[in-house]
């Protein structure tokens, strides 16, 4: 018979009498079910959001961007997911470590967002490129960027699209296009006021007409690299608005009269075709209206010598040579005889002026010792002959013997400069003086009778009727002795 409390077949009690009621106990449970079941909820919405927005973000995601996006959003759901079943509250290390990886999602989408459109921006200016900025094969290497993370595309990447330029210099392409220059349209002016022989002519001077210069460089400007880089160089210089005014300044230059008269050209001449429809067509043509607009026409004048006046003035000083060659030898005459004495001292005398001339100072000794050697009226003063420091010779000679008191007698010396004219006639005259030929008892001291002349100068000078500057003299290749000798003659006055 069963016991009280004990169940038949040995079960667990039943009953009232084993029943406790703990009505708060089963509210908190009930609430924390029901908290629970709330955040599961929670948790389930807020990865619905994020996969919503995964997915959002992902269409505007470049595909070769896609892996690194999954990657950096799996991440951050897994974190913050993990961070929703953590009962107690996030640390601040892990508060940052979740915003550290939900903002390298942002990172990201922004990262390719940029990338992306840099790479539209550029494959649109290839697309309308006319002026040859880009590579011929910027196309082809702008679409294969689509297939690169946007991590992995640096600047290299577009500076590759851009055309490299060669080391081909055109400067002497550009400067055989504007052609040797030459003297056109010359016309008098008048008389040179600094040159009486001469006349002044107001000239142009020019190079080849437009079409000239365009198809020489056309020509000049050949091979596939040289024409790319000239026709890129060129073609990139000028914005719309420049090459306008400078299409105008071309038409307004190539139009007027002068420019016509000068280069041969007329209205109806203009350039070919292909100039306006093809890229290095496009180049000359560009280059050569820059050429055309820089070119001035404007005259220049020029000093040229005039024949006939020339040829008067010559004839003129010609006479006059002859006179004062004439004069010198009756001078010589007067002082001593001919310039050319039978005493034998003509021949020392010119190996003196040829030693002197040549700079040789020993033989400049030795010819004045032979020239004095046969002289029984004068000996040479020692040391007091040769060449002078200042280039100038000098020759000491005194009488030979005392005076009447013991004493060394007067000396004689004569100074003369190389390019001294009369150098011949007045060593051999003061020679030959020496000698005893000269009546008048004429001494020659240093700056006295053999100094050189005082040269005259005058603001103009009277020659056959013409009247010329002294300067114009001079240009016509007669020396300063020259003229100071025709004037003594008269023959300029």
């Amino acid at each position: 018979m069963a016991q009280i409390g004990e169940v038949p077949g040995g079960g667990r009690p039943f009953g009232d009498i084993y029943q406790v009621n703990t009505p708060a106990l089963d509210k908190f449970g009930q609430q924390m079910y029901a908290q629970e079941i709330q955040r599961q909820n929670q948790m389930r919405q807020d990865a619905k959001a994020l996969d919503d927005e995964f997915a959002k973000n992902a269409a505007q995601i470049r595909d070769a961007d896609i892996p690194k996006y999954s990657k950096a959003y799996q991440d951050y759901k897994t974190a913050y997911q993990q961070s929703l079943k953590n009962k107690s509250e996030l640390t601040p290390e892990q508060q940052m470590e979740l915003l550290r990886k939900r903002a390298n999602v942002y990172s990201v989408i922004k990262n390719s967002k940029d990338t992306d459109a840099v790479i539209k921006d550029y494959a649109k200016k290839i697309g309308s490129d006319t002026k040859g900025l880009y590579s011929t094969d910027a196309n082809n290497k702008v679409r294969s960027y689509l297939n690169i993370p946007s991590e992995e595309i640096t600047d290299k990447h577009f500076d590759d699209l851009m055309w490299k330029f060669g080391n081909t210099d055109f400067t002497k392409d550009e400067a055989n296009a504007r052609g040797k220059t030459r003297t056109v349209g010359q016309s008098l002016v008048g008389v040179d006021p600094n040159d009486p022989n001469s006349d002044l002519y107001s000239t142009y001077e020019v190079g080849n007409n437009f079409l000239e210069h365009f198809n020489s460089l056309g020509q000049s400007i050949t091979g596939a690299k040289k024409t790319e880089d000239y026709q890129r160089l060129v073609n990139n210089q000028y914005t719309p608005e420049e090459l306008q005014q400078l299409t105008e300044a071309f038409n307004k230059k190539v139009n007027d009269p002068k420019y016509k008269e000068l280069y041969g050209v007329d209205g109806t001449t203009t350039f070919p075709s292909w100039a306006y429809n093809t890229p290095i067509g496009n180049a000359l043509r560009i280059s050569t209206m820059k050429s055309v607009v820089d070119a001035p026409i404007t005259p220049v004048t020029k000093s040229i010598p005039n024949k006939t006046r020339t040829m008067i003035a010559k004839d003129a000083m010609d006479d006059a040579d002859a006179e004062l060659k004439f004069k010198r030898q009756k001078e010589v005459k007067a002082i001593g005889g001919s310039p050319y004495g039978s005493n034998g001292s003509n021949n020392w005398v010119s190996e003196t002026v040829g030693a002197f001339q040549g700079g040789d100072k020993q033989a400049v000794k030795n010819a004045i010792g032979k020239l004095f050697s046969g002289n029984g009226s004068y000996e040479l003063e020692p040391d007091a002959y040769g060449i002078l420091d200042n280039g100038q010779l000098a020759i000491t000679a005194r009488p030979r013997g005392l005076t009447e008191k013991g004493k060394k007698k007067p000396a004689e010396q004569i100074l003369i400069s190389k390019n001294d004219p009369d150098i011949v006639y007045k060593l051999q005259g003061w020679y030959q003086r020496l000698t005893g030929s000269d009546t008048k008892g004429e001494k020659s001291v240093i700056g006295g009778n053999n100094a050189a002349p005082k040269t005259e100068t005058k603001k103009s000078y009277n020659v056959g009727g013409k009247s010329y500057s002294h300067d114009a003299l001079m240009k016509m290749g007669y020396t300063e002795e020259q003229i100071q000798q025709a004037i003594k003659l008269g023959t300029i006055k």
